[in-house]
């Protein structure tokens, strides 16, 4: 995916040219998770961002906690543990910095009981 800022141009009342950047607003496909209580999971996102810019993430701590975040080889990775079962979302932000875009990518995740095996 490929990502430009709009640059526009605009008439200010003085009758000059203004120049502003507009934010653009970019959203991946959403990715779909399916995990179980209490068993960990991550997400990943590349920590290669645009100059003065951020990887964040956003997520409802009523269904994860946050175990660890750190980069491994060229990628951000963060570890959550399911506590609640129900569906839920985390929410990849890559800000472009001077680029100025946003990106946003969604992983809908479906959290389910702790799977129970029996032998017989």
């Amino acid at each position: 995916m490929s990502t430009v800022a709009n640059n526009t141009q605009s008439a200010s009342p003085n009758g000059t040219d203004v120049q502003t950047n507009e934010l653009k607003m970019l959203m991946a496909e959403d990715q779909q998770l399916t995990e179980f209580i209490d068993n960990p999971f991550t997400i990943q996102q590349s920590a290669n961002v645009p100059q003065f810019g951020s990887d964040d993430v956003q997520f409802d701590t009523n269904f994860l906690v946050l175990q660890t975040a750190g980069v491994q080889a060229s990628n951000i990775v963060w570890t959550f543990k399911p506590i609640k079962t129900g569906i839920t979302q985390v929410v990849v932000l890559v800000n472009g910095g001077i680029a100025s875009f946003v990106m946003s990518v969604s992983y809908n995740v479906a959290i389910l009981p702790a799977s129970s095996t029996t032998n017989v």
